[in-house]
């Protein structure tokens, strides 16, 4: 095989290989302002508790809201929640 055809296989190759991994991400579940946060029930009270001190911010509409709620679940339902 000569240079110019290796090459061509070698292109048509990478290329497969390439749009082979392409895929679309589905629609992401939850709204936009949650937080889903995955640990065990020995943790939560630690990182809630440093979570909540980086990510407590309020938007002052006239009810005051928070900018993000913080939703946790435990290690047992990640794949429930990948589905």
């Amino acid at each position: 095989m000569g240079f110019y055809q290796k090459l061509n296989l070698t292109i048509l190759i990478g290329t497969l290989l390439f749009l082979d991994g392409c895929e679309t991400k589905r629609e992401a579940l939850g709204s936009d302002n949650e937080i889903r946060v995955i640990c065990s029930e020995l943790d939560k009270k630690y990182i809630r508790k440093f979570l909540t001190s980086i990510f407590t911010d309020t938007i002052y509409t006239p009810e005051p809201e928070p900018l993000y709620y913080l939703k946790f679940s435990g290690p047992e339902t990640y794949n429930n929640l990948k589905t």
